[in-house]
């Protein structure tokens, strides 16, 4: 399963935020009510564009140049998309959505930012604008990496926090008639360079996303 957050797209895409309201890029709901259906007619019209002029019809001006980015990307076309509105982000709004193969897999979830005109939405996949959108966004309990830190861990003794230790007499070399040594995993923290109850679990305010809609 691909995450496209687009940072869909961060094609990397992947559009996989703390209260927006925090840094002034969040604003009020938009004039006309979002409308989870045309984003996702947006997004399906996309995929299935057989052109790349059908492509750029679905983008946005300052998106066309990644059409051919994303004829590419998108190698399945027999699909169903299904979005849910988010949040507004200055000229933009925000959906998640979800692309479901013919037999209800899911092949891609993300989130995208998407310009409602006169005659529905298209599609934002600018670099620069998605990663402000990311910036503005990331979720201040993990600081955008999904994970936080629990518990207490220490450097391993015996390595010194490199996870491997040096072995002699690991084999026999019968040409050099003698006895070889070789690195393998510390003993002492079974190569994790770390002892003790360290470890890491998923944000609890992002859901691993890194970033918040609300």
């Amino acid at each position: 399963m691909k995450r496209f957050i687009s940072v869909a797209i961060v094609l990397s895409v992947v559009l996989m935020l703390a209260a927006c309201g925090a840094t002034g890029a969040r604003q009020s709901q938009p004039a006309i009510e979002p409308d989870p259906q045309l984003a996702a007619q947006c997004l399906l019209t996309m995929i299935q564009a057989e052109t790349i002029e059908g492509v750029k019809a679905c983008l946005t001006e300052d998106s066309q140049d990644r059409a051919q980015e994303m004829k590419t990307h998108y190698v399945v076309t027999d699909v169903t998309v299904e979005a849910k509105f988010e949040c507004a982000y200055k000229d933009y709004e925000i959906f998640s959505y979800v692309v479901k193969t013919a037999d209800g897999e899911t092949w891609e979830d993300g989130a995208a930012m998407f310009l409602r005109d006169e005659n529905g939405y298209k599609l934002c996949v600018n670099a620069d604008k998605q990663s402000q959108l990311v910036k503005d966004m990331q979720c201040k309990l993990c600081s955008g990496g999904g994970m936080i830190v629990v518990g207490n861990s220490s450097v391993c003794g015996i390595c010194g926090g490199t996870g491997t230790q040096y072995y002699p007499n690991v084999y026999y070399d019968a040409t050099l008639n003698t006895w070889m040594g070789q690195y393998m995993a510390c003993s002492g923290c079974a190569g994790s360079g770390t002892i003790g109850a360290g470890g890491s679990v998923t944000c609890t305010a992002c859901g691993g996303a890194g970033i918040l809609f609300r």
